[in-house]
This record gives structure tokens, sequence and C-alpha cells, in this order.
């Protein structure tokens, strides 16, 4: 499936929800892969001129840009309750045509990743969250690959956690770098 959002065309809103955690101690970790393509996404929005408004909200950071129509959120709730951020900012702006969750996901390998709708891994709380505080599956995700523990036996719960590598930051830029061009036309 093909999913494209021409960002300088169509101007129906568009939220962009990145998964994270906050604090310094989760910056880099795998589980903040949301957070870090919200980053990578918002300097290429700005690199090509666009105003970014960004308000500190009790629930949630959010970025605004204004000629493109763009939300975008980062939950300050945890990953586990990250639809009560969602849910929050839903009921305030209420005209939102697409929602797109960026996520980190253990079923792909690091340096894969997968846009669906209505699909996602087999499990991820943020995920899990989201749908029950909405009441529905229907949105977008951006599944990026994590995986790279090469048969060493971590457990998922405790890999998600660990820092990214020099080199696997840098094979994640290019995987926001493919998304951005294939699905987000700035």
């Amino acid at each position: 499936m093909n999913i494209k959002f021409d960002l300088k065309e169509d101007k129906a809103p568009i939220l962009i929800v990145g998964l994270g955690n906050i604090g310094k101690e989760y910056e880099n970790t795998r589980h903040n892969i949301g957070f870090l393509f919200l980053d990578h996404l918002l300097a290429q929005i700005q690199l090509r001129g666009y105003v970014v408004i960004k308000q500190d909200q009790k629930i949630y950071i959010k970025y605004y840009v204004p000629d493109l129509n763009l939300f975008l959120i980062k939950p300050k709730t945890l990953m586990n309750l990250s639809g009560v951020a969602v849910r929050k900012f839903l009921n305030y702006n209420k005209v939102i045509n697409n929602i797109v969750v960026v996520h980190d996901d253990l079923d792909l390998d690091i340096g894969d990743y997968k846009m669906q709708f209505e699909k996602g891994p087999k499990s991820h709380n943020g995920i899990n969250s989201i749908t029950a505080e909405l009441n529905t599956s229907k949105f977008y995700r951006i599944r990026i690959g994590i995986e790279n523990r090469n048969g060493i036996p971590i457990p998922g719960l405790d890999y998600v956690l660990y820092d990214l590598g020099k080199e696997e930051l840098e094979q994640i830029k290019l995987v926001f770098d493919l998304i951005i061009r294939r699905h987000f036309q700035l």
C-alpha cells in the first residue's frame, strides 16, 4: 500500500503522533523512535522555510505548521498511556482528517519500516493505548524496525530501552529520509 500525504497541496489537517518517553534517559532509546522521527521531520520542514509553532502542554508537546495545516505531538504520558494524550488533543482539535502514529517495532529489523492503515505489530502498548482511548484502530501506523539483537537473548521489554548505537542512528536517519520522501510531500 503506497500511502502519500501531499502536505503542500492537500490542506486537510493531519496529525502525526510520535511515540516515545519523555526524559533525558530515554532520548536515544529504541522505544523513542517516534520522537526521533518527529524531530527529524520538523528539521526537514524548517529547512524548507516553514514556520513551526511549538506549545508545551501539560500532557503533550504540540508542534503546528500553519502553512501545511500539520499538527505533530509527542505525548508526555510515557508510552503505555499515549492514547490519553492523543484523545486529549483530539478533544480540542476535532477536525483532523488523518492520524499517523510513528513507533518502534521489534517485529521489523533495524533499517526496515512499514506504513499501514489499521494494522500494527503483534503487541505495542502505545498503540494499544491509542486504540483503547480512541475506540478505533482506524489510523495510519509507521512501524520503524528496531530489531538488531543478532541472536543475543535480551527480553524485548528490556531491549526497547537500550540506546541506539551510532551506526544504528545513522541507519535510522536514512529510513526517516526514505519515509519522508515516499509518504510526505513537503
